[in-house]
């Protein structure tokens, strides 16, 4: 009798079992996709403003501490569970900038589309540049001014604007906690380059018109390499443990994989059973040495489920969009106010979020918007399908800020 009632137990549970996997499986048949939560907002959804102003935020947050702490706190915080937030910063910004600029990359000629990156990344980095080395190198320099401008640093420094990234300018922050450090965050101007000569590469040769070979050639293959790789050589793609910083490789694929969701968002489902089951697979990847290599999946879907959902629209996303600004200002701000003697987090964090703030707003209503004007030009000279705002065109170029 007893066996019965297990037997009947166990059917009833198997039962309970197939019909809760069968309703899971209905819920997510049922979900929109992505591509139709993006059309749906007219593809200008708020989730990527949010996004992209949080994530600068947190950046900055981070930054705050890490100027005041230097590397020795930075590298108490590898080994504890901080780094799983921190290490998603960065890519999440690669992600949602690869799928945006996909959409760039359809509508555009590869010159147009060259053109418009330029567009929104060399005016602001040239300003930020300019400021620094004649405005902030001069009143920060221990050295005599006429020996600031003739040492080679100086001349070096303005080659930021052509994506050459330089960090020092003599004698500037010679006594922060990170000694000499102007601009730590733009580490990740190259890796922009990179992803976006890859792009135009892909394009010349015809596999990023095609969604198959794309999926093969951009993300599969260089997938299962890296997972081979990582198996030979298990820290290979780890983060950098001295920086809490993510594996350029893991940045690089983080925008691949946003294009290739761009260019399948008619068959992924925005689902947020699958975005949960993401934000688990991400924090158990980035507790094993295939974080840099699995960890992009899970922070592109995650990035990109956030970004085309259409949350109401408020103040702090309406004036424009800052968060360029912020990533460029930002750590230069905050070494300054360092060197000026606020030195703890708490001090440094509200007033250079405040100061980097406004410079973005200056710098985007002065320069990033300008230059985005003449945008009109490229697309009437290529026949290119224009776009209705220069607020909707900084949605396809945004440079990635850096932890």
């Amino acid at each position: 009798m007893q066996v019965g009632r297990s037997a009947i137990g166990g059917i009833v549970s198997k039962a309970h079992r197939s019909h809760a996997l069968t309703g899971l499986i209905d819920r997510l048949g049922q979900s929109s996709t992505i591509g139709e939560k993006y059309a749906s907002a007219g593809f200008r959804p708020t989730g990527f403003d949010y996004l992209r102003i949080s994530l600068a935020i947190s950046i900055l947050l981070w930054h705050s501490i890490l100027v005041c702490h230097a590397e020795n706190w930075a590298s108490l915080v590898v080994n504890t569970q901080w780094k799983v937030p921190l290490l998603f910063l960065v890519p999440a910004f690669f992600s949602l900038s690869g799928f945006l600029i996909a959409g760039s990359l359809e509508r555009s000629t590869i010159p147009t589309f060259i053109g418009l990156r330029i567009l929104r990344i060399v005016p602001a980095l040239t300003v930020d540049t300019l400021i620094t080395v004649f405005i902030l190198g001069p009143l920060f320099t221990i050295l005599p001014l006429q020996q600031y401008f003739y040492t080679k640093e100086t001349g070096t420094y303005l080659l930021n604007i052509a994506g050459d990234i330089h960090y020092r300018l003599p004698g500037v922050f010679v006594h922060n906690p990170i000694r000499q450090i102007i601009n730590a965050q733009l580490w990740t101007i190259p890796w922009e380059f990179v992803c976006y000569v890859t792009i135009v590469l892909l394009a010349i040769v015809g596999i990023a018109k095609s969604r198959i070979w794309f999926l093969v050639v951009s993300v599969a293959v260089p997938l299962v390499l890296l997972v081979g790789l990582t198996i030979v050589y298990p820290r290979r793609f780890a983060p950098n443990p001295h920086l809490i910083a993510p594996h350029s490789i893991s940045i690089v694929l983080c925008f691949l994989i946003g294009i290739a969701i761009h260019k399948y968002r008619e068959m992924i489902p925005h689902n947020s059973t699958i975005a949960l089951a993401a934000i688990f697979g991400y924090i158990i990847a980035r507790n094993t040495e295939y974080s840099g290599v699995v960890g992009p999946l899970f922070v592109s879907y995650i990035t990109i489920w956030v970004g085309v959902t259409n949350f109401h629209r408020t103040g702090i996303i309406k004036g424009g969009d800052y968060s360029y600004g912020i990533y460029l200002y930002h750590c230069t701000i905050q070494q300054a106010l360092v060197s000026v003697g606020i030195l703890k987090w708490y001090g440094v964090f509200p007033t250079s979020a405040a100061l980097a703030v406004a410079v973005a707003a200056l710098s985007w209503h002065f320069v990033e918007k300008p230059a985005l004007s003449f945008r009109r030009y490229l697309t009437k000279q290529s026949g290119a399908r224009p776009v209705k705002s220069v607020e909707a065109e900084s949605r396809w170029a945004m440079s990635s800020p850096s932890t």
